[in-house]
């Protein structure tokens, strides 16, 4: 069903006649509050098949963490505890198999 919904809204938006396979699916993600002061939520739904990472960067691309996201959790909902970095803008990248998303955020 989820195939067949992508594949119409795609054709809808004007899309060649090609769909893509479920599992080129790139991650969904949101982020809140943003701006922040201490803590930032993270929210992800992954296919069950897709592994995937999230990682914190700074805005010169400085890597801060990296972790795994677990594969039995869909969606995967994150406590990310930011009150140890200086207020700036930060870069939060999730990775999978289908793809990368990346969503900035300020730490005020």
């Amino acid at each position: 069903m989820l195939k067949v919904t992508l594949c119409l809204a795609l054709l809808l938006a004007g899309a060649s006649q090609r769909c893509l396979p479920t599992h080129a699916l790139p991650p969904v993600v949101e982020i809140f509050p943003n701006p922040t002061h201490h803590s930032l939520f993270v929210k992800v739904d992954l296919l069950k098949s897709q592994n995937g990472s999230i990682s914190l960067e700074t805005r010169e691309g400085q890597k801060l963490f990296t972790k795994p996201l677990p594969k039995e959790e869909n969606p995967v909902s994150l406590h990310l505890d930011i009150s140890i970095f200086p207020p700036g803008i930060y870069i939060l990248k999730v990775s999978s198999d289908a793809g990368e998303i990346t969503k900035r955020f300020l730490k005020l």
